[in-house]
């Protein structure tokens, strides 16, 4: 007789994949459709309700335009989010960004 598998009652950790969707103008149904699964099985996902697998985080942030981790650790209503700023940043100016943030990590490990 096959061994039955114990639920884990280990809770889901929040995503911002709804975030995402909605900062990118997108439905549900949408998203559901580009990835392969049903709009109800997204929004559990969403919810914290239902796992995912990396195939549908990666296909979930290649259509919102974004990272696999962003989805993750990055809630892209907050205003004052440094990524915010980073998103609308074209390719020179993300450039020196990165230069003035190193300056002031440098001036800072210096004092």
């Amino acid at each position: 007789m096959p061994r039955r598998r114990r639920k884990t009652t280990k809770p889901l950790l929040p995503n911002y994949i709804r975030q995402w969707r909605e900062k990118r103008g997108k439905t549900q149904e949408q998203l559901a459709e580009y990835i392969g699964i049903s709009a109800g099985h997204l929004s559990r996902i969403e919810r914290g309700q239902q796992e995912y697998m990396q195939g549908l985080l990666e296909a979930a942030a290649d259509y919102l335009e974004t990272d696999p981790a962003s989805l993750l650790m990055r809630d892209p209503s907050m205003a004052e989010n440094i990524w915010s700023l980073w998103d609308r940043a074209s390719n020179g100016e993300k450039q020196d960004i990165l230069r003035l943030a190193e300056v002031v990590i440098t001036k800072k490990a210096a004092s």
